[in-house]
């Protein structure tokens, strides 16, 4: 059977629409003027980079759960620009975990108190993903019409696992196969996690004239492995040696946007969507450009950018379960087979995402967040990624 046809300008509306409800909850929000305020620009443009990844995601898993509704089967829309809005920016997104970490670790000459460190990343990764679990029980009980169709203990077991922060992987719960189409996303969870935890390894092996070689072992090791997304936290690694240098301030330039831009024009024409080298290759100029200070052509420095970049997590987290929600409570009443509702749903979807997630950021991480910063205050919210 042939996969989803759907049409690849359905991503700028949606990008659209979650950029403008962004503008609106600034715009009404003194706690979002104050934290965008208080944030600056650090890092480059990273943090206006990330919410536009996250809508990307979104986007790419919208029309999935449309087809899931739709026939049954989850799978990707056929379009190279769908395949790469969901691969491209998880590979981002981890090359900013390795980049903003390394750089830690560099900086402080080996010395980090990494008890401090891990606890800063259970408080930012853990309340969120915690207060997602019961919303994701929910759903599974109403697709499995609240029937037992495994032992308790399977039951338990399998709960429990989705309870491990996705370490422990998205099994299916209560018989339900389809279990991981409710939370696609959290499979990246697993490699952050791991990633936090080989730091004190590495950083244990590593010598700055070391660098080269270790990033050779580490990128052996993704090889033999078949882990191709390894290259992606050794590019973001690397990138700690790079970024700042003045020789480098041309990376700033329009030109090198363009470039960049391009890069990815080259993934899409020789449909390198899927993880790999030379899939990370074409993404580093552009995450080069942005570290550097690029914020092409003003997309990633305006407010409505630094907003969804702070609630991207949130973004990340919460917008399969409200997509499944909309759809399985409208599609009762709309016969789901239908381009008019998609386009009144993508609109849709991408403003409810945006505001149910600044309520997330707002009231499940943030709170959490202070205490990540030993109460330091507004300016220190976001500091983590």
């Amino acid at each position: 059977m042939s996969s989803l046809s759907v049409s690849p300008f359905y991503l700028p509306v949606l990008i659209a629409v979650a950029i403008t409800t962004a503008a609106l909850i600034v715009s009404w929000s003194k706690f979002y003027r104050d934290t965008i305020f208080a944030e600056g620009i650090r890092y480059g443009y990273l943090d206006g980079l990330r919410g536009y990844l996250a809508v990307c995601v979104v986007a790419t898993h919208l029309f999935s759960s449309y087809n899931w509704h739709l026939t049954g089967r989850w799978e990707y829309p056929e379009s190279i620009v769908y395949r790469l809005a969901s691969s491209a920016p998880v590979s981002i997104f981890f090359m900013i975990t390795a980049f903003l970490f390394w750089g830690k670790i560099v900086r402080s000459k080996n010395s980090l108190d990494w008890c401090k460190l891990f606890q800063s990343r259970f408080y930012r990764l853990t309340p969120l993903y915690l207060a997602c679990i019961p919303l994701l029980l929910f759903f599974i009980g109403i697709e499995t019409k609240w029937v037992l169709r495994e032992p308790l203990l399977a039951l338990w077991v399998s709960i429990s696992r989705w309870v491990g922060l996705g370490i422990l992987g998205a099994p299916a719960v209560n018989g339900f196969s389809q279990t991981f189409a409710l939370h696609p996303a959290i499979w990246t969870l697993r490699y952050e996690w791991l990633f936090y935890l080989s730091l004190p390894v590495v950083a244990g092996m590593f010598k700055l004239k070391h660098a080269l070689i270790l990033g050779t072992i580490i990128s052996s090791l993704a090889i033999y492995f078949e882990i191709p997304v390894i290259y992606n936290f050794v590019l973001g690694g690397a990138a700690v040696y790079i970024v700042g240098d003045r020789r480098l301030n041309f990376l700033k330039s329009k030109l090198a946007g363009i470039v960049a831009g391009l890069s990815i024009f080259l993934m899409a024409f020789n449909g390198l969507y899927a993880y790999g080298i030379m899939h990370s290759l074409l993404l580093f100029p552009l995450f080069l450009a942005v570290c550097q200070g690029n914020d092409l052509f003003g997309a990633l420095s305006n407010r409505s950018a630094l907003m969804l970049g702070l609630v991207s997590y949130s973004i990340y987290l919460v917008h399969m379960l409200i997509v499944h929600g909309l759809f399985f409570f409208i599609g009762f009443y709309i016969s789901l087979d239908n381009q008019v509702l998609m386009s009144v749903m993508v609109p849709l979807i991408g403003s409810f995402v945006v505001l149910v997630s600044s309520l997330t950021f707002r009231y499940v991480e943030y709170p959490w967040l202070n205490k990540s910063t030993a109460r330091r205050g507004v300016s220190s919210i976001a500091k983590s990624p």
